[in-house]
Formats: C-alpha cells, structure tokens, sequence
C-alpha cells in the first residue's frame, strides 16, 4: 500500500486520462520505487446515484 501511495502522489501519469465509450475515465500512472518501475492504472465511474467507484490496479516488475 505505501507503495502505490507514493507512485499516486509523486508518480507521473503516463496515459490519459481518457474518457472511454461507457463514460469511466482511465489513466496510468508511472513511479520507480528501489529501482523498480510501478504503474497504477485507475478508472474514475460515476454510477445512477452519482456515488464515485474507483477501480485500482497496481502493476510493478522486479527488475
């Protein structure tokens, strides 16, 4: 969890954020943590009773 938090708070975004065609919104975003790059790719829903749903996924490659 640290980790995704600082790529979250220091990381750049490295794709979009883009609208899709169901209306969420995507981005990625990139932080290098101990020499390993880590990636948080997200999308920002809104459903029927404007309630928020974000989906997080974490990608981080051991080099």
């Amino acid at each position: 969890m640290p980790d995704v938090m600082d790529c979250l708070g220091k990381g750049q975004i490295t794709e979009g954020p883009f609208q899709q065609p169901g209306g969420d919104w995507r981005f990625t975003i990139s932080w290098f943590r101990a020499g390993s790059p880590l990636q948080v790719v997200g999308a920002i829903d809104v459903d029927d009773d404007g309630t928020f749903l974000v989906i997080v996924t974490t990608i981080q490659k051991k080099g």
